[in-house]
């Protein structure tokens, strides 16, 4: 089958582009066509705007538009993001060159909305998979300055100015919101989402509940976790209860939180962090760290994977934002280290019932609670390491996404008016 694909970036860090790019490698592998239109993360020197690179890797034909008028958030235009005509007529070259009989958004960030009329004119019918809340937050999030969880657009769009900053109407944004939600119900089959909560916002937003299906994400490298050890690990704690945060060190991920919550435990314990962050944040964090209790290691590489979760009990995912598809914690399960999380979001979605434990988020200490409670009775976390399932299917996760190509090929573009 011929496909296409949207993406931001291409190799690019960020679960939003190494989830996608991982999904075009494995179709093109399963013997599709694959062409991959993506919004370059970085500029192409000595070119003009919108310059248009065309390369190929693994079997996996790229199209890759730079120089754009923002790298990454458009946020100060929301016009531009519900319609780039040299975005726009990017895309049409592309249509006409590959013609894709299905088209799969994975990303609308630095491409514009524009681009899903031009699919529907094409003939090809298309689905999305969101990894953010573009559609209705200029700044994909949902989370205001003060880290508390936004409702989205209110009545005049005014909210939104203080989260971008820009200098137009707060008209603008409520504009962009409802531009976004139309395109999508007049030209695209249906949409992906990736948790419960994805789906509730989206709902909450407009979008008719027959457009909107949940579709659970796969994850390869949690399988590999599970294989290369996961599956094998003794259960049971020796010597201090290691407590663990691996990922992008950021605010929204409640890092500071778990450092929170550390100043308030005792016992034998230790707190790991692994990955990199803002030099602000981490500054903060090690003030936080009264104690001197946290370990910050910095940022791993991906062959170090499995060796950095095989060294820890407990993994903490203390978000304080709609954490969209935490596939963090597919991998930490993998490696049979239960989880700890934050009850907001999809991480409710991702937890295993019976083998880790949610709490308020936002409130460290209840997360200090819950993590007092295994440091005391660390026979708590055996059992829930004992109860680990193997991550869900990367490769059935796949066969569905075919299984959905098959049918929007029979059933063609959808016709839908508003």
């Amino acid at each position: 089958m011929r496909l296409l694909m949207t993406m931001f970036g291409w190799a690019d860090a960020g679960g939003g582009t190494i989830f996608p790019r991982q999904i075009a490698h494995t179709l093109a592998q399963r013997g599709h066509e694959v062409t991959v239109v993506y919004a370059a993360a970085v500029p192409w020197p000595r070119q003009s705007a919108y310059a248009v690179r065309e390369h190929e890797e693994q079997g996996v034909r790229l199209v890759g538009i730079h120089n754009r008028a923002t790298a990454f958030l458009d946020d100060k235009d929301p016009a531009r993001e519900v319609h780039d005509p040299e975005i726009v007529r990017a895309m049409q070259r592309v249509l006409a060159e590959r013609g894709p009989q299905v088209v799969h958004f994975h990303n609308f960030l630095g491409l514009s909305a524009g681009i899903v009329a031009a699919v529907h004119a094409s003939g090809a019918p298309s689905c999305y998979t969101p990894y953010n809340f573009w559609l209705v937050c200029p700044t994909l999030y949902l989370t205001l300055p003060g880290l508390s969880v936004c409702g989205g657009v209110d009545a005049s769009g005014t909210n939104c100015l203080g989260c971008t900053k820009a200098k137009v109407p707060g008209a603008a944004y409520l504009a962009r919101r409802d531009r976004l939600r139309e395109a999508l119900a007049m030209h695209t089959t249906t949409c992906l989402a990736t948790s419960a909560n994805v789906r509730d916002v989206l709902l909450a937003n407009g979008y008719e509940p027959d457009q909107v299906r949940l579709l659970r994400l796969g994850n390869a490298r949690a399988e590999r976790l599970w294989h290369d050890g996961g599956c094998t690990r003794a259960s049971g704690v020796k010597g201090a209860l290691r407590l663990g945060f691996t990922g992008s060190l950021l605010p929204i991920k409640g890092v500071h939180l778990l450092v929170a919550a550390a100043q308030r435990l005792q016992g034998a314990f230790e707190v790991h962090l692994h990955g990199d962050g803002p030099p602000d944040y981490l500054t903060a964090l090690r003030a936080l760290d009264r104690r001197n209790l946290v370990q910050f290691h910095g940022r791993f590489e991906d062959a170090q994977h499995a060796a950095v979760l095989a060294a820890l009990h407990v993994g903490v995912v203390p978000s304080v934002c709609l954490d969209h598809s935490p596939l963090v914690v597919d991998e930490l399960q993998a490696a049979r280290v239960p989880v700890v999380g934050a009850r907001i979001g999809g991480i409710p979605d991702y937890v295993q019932p019976e083998a880790g434990a949610l709490f308020p988020a936002g409130d460290a200490n209840a997360l200090a609670a819950c993590l007092q409670r295994l440091i005391d009775n660390p026979t708590i976390v055996a059992a829930w390491q004992q109860r680990l399932l193997p991550p869900p299917s990367y490769s059935d996760y796949v066969d569905a996404l075919e299984a959905t190509y098959r049918d929007l090929h029979v059933r063609g573009p959808v016709l839908r008016s508003i």
